[in-house]
């Protein structure tokens, strides 16, 4: 409310103070527009006014996967809580489809670090690629035969066909291994080739084969569309290092900051992913990126995180495993014993500087 101004009768202002009173009321308004508001700094008309702040600008980083699946859930998980963003990296994520074609990605520059599978990454080296595995993400395989419901075992495979990855693939190999337990070898049963696991359960659910090797979610998926689980291969096979990152020589070298960044978001990721507190959202948000069901997403965790924990802790590299990937390699008949030694393969030294 707007108070009035008391008026002085003329007669009682003597000569000459009607502008004392004008100026002792307008004096004290003038300094008061002259001070700062609140909050606000005085203005010196002698100093510059400071630029205006600018964003950090991240350092771009371009991952190679094969497709989006469980095996590489705290790189998700670390996409999804923003580790990356902190770590002042932009992450541009590309999906290739098959092993070998994101190592030949590798090796060319067109992706600065893939997410291997330790078999072709060593085919791959063997051929003179100056590439290296730097940090392992996922261990010993957890792949799983899935069946159309008519089939009630290994041996009911006898004569049928099965889509796996590649010729000399990992689940080829797999596949071989968990088949020769029920007695059959490879002139029992005939392969076809689909080069990601989505691609190989939409195979089977269609009819043209009559089992799939599958890895998580997908497998529990197609479980629940009515196809049968045979067996997993963690059943066969338990020492064997699965699935990774590996990058040229040369590229790591120069870019040693950003492998740290990396290293570091990555890890943030996986203990974010394996804090039971977490369980809810990392559900949801392995649900939501690999477009599966809720319960699928829920089934994976639970045998991922509460029982078979196959991410690594801080992702170290098991030259064991490494082995056993070699190994299969002369059972494939691709190398002869001895083999190198796993060293040849592997470089732990950036997980040891930056994963602690």
């Amino acid at each position: 409310m707007t108070r009035p101004r008391p008026v002085v009768p003329k007669a009682l202002i003597p000569p000459g103070m009607s502008f004392l009173i004008t100026l002792s009321i307008l004096l004290p308004l003038g300094l008061a527009l002259l001070q700062p508001a609140s909050g606000q700094a005085a203005i010196d008309p002698g100093r510059e006014s400071p630029p205006a702040a600018v964003a950090p600008q991240r350092i771009p980083l371009n991952v190679g996967h094969v497709s989006i699946t469980a095996i590489s859930w705290p790189f998700w998980a670390a996409e999804s809580i923003g580790s990356f963003d902190q770590e002042g990296l932009a992450v541009d994520v590309n999906v290739l489809g098959s092993a070998p074609a994101l190592t030949t990605a590798v090796i060319s520059g067109a992706v600065d670090v893939g997410r291997a599978t330790m078999d072709v990454h060593i085919r791959a080296v063997e051929r003179s690629a100056d590439v290296t595995w730097f940090m392992t993400e996922f261990g010993t395989p957890i792949y799983a035969i899935l069946a159309r419901s008519n089939i009630t075992s290994y041996a009911d495979l006898r004569g049928q066909t099965i889509v796996v990855d590649a010729p000399n693939g990992i689940t080829a190999f797999l596949t071989r291994r968990m088949l020769a337990t029920a007695g059959l070898g490879p002139d029992d049963y005939s392969f076809v080739y689909v080069g990601a696991t989505p691609e190989r359960l939409a195979a089977m659910l269609a009819g043209g084969v009559q089992a799939s090797m599958l890895i998580q979610p997908f497998d529990f998926a197609g479980e629940r569309q009515g196809a049968r689980r045979l067996g997993n291969s963690n059943e066969v096979v338990r020492n064997y290092e699965f699935a990774g990152y590996n990058a040229r020589r040369d590229w790591l070298a120069r870019n040693e900051d950003t492998v740290a960044r990396y290293i570091r978001a990555y890890l943030a990721g996986q203990r974010w992913l394996y804090d039971p507190a977490n369980k809810e959202q990392a559900i949801l948000g392995l649900s939501e990126k690999t477009r599966v069901s809720a319960e699928d997403a829920r089934a994976t965790y639970e045998m991922y995180v509460e029982r078979e924990r196959p991410f690594p802790p801080s992702m170290r590299i098991n030259l064991a495993g490494v082995q056993g990937v070699l190994d299969s390699l002369v059972e494939l008949g691709e190398m002869t014993q001895p083999t190198p030694p796993p060293s040849k393969y592997v470089d732990s030294t950036y997980l040891n500087r930056y994963s602690q």
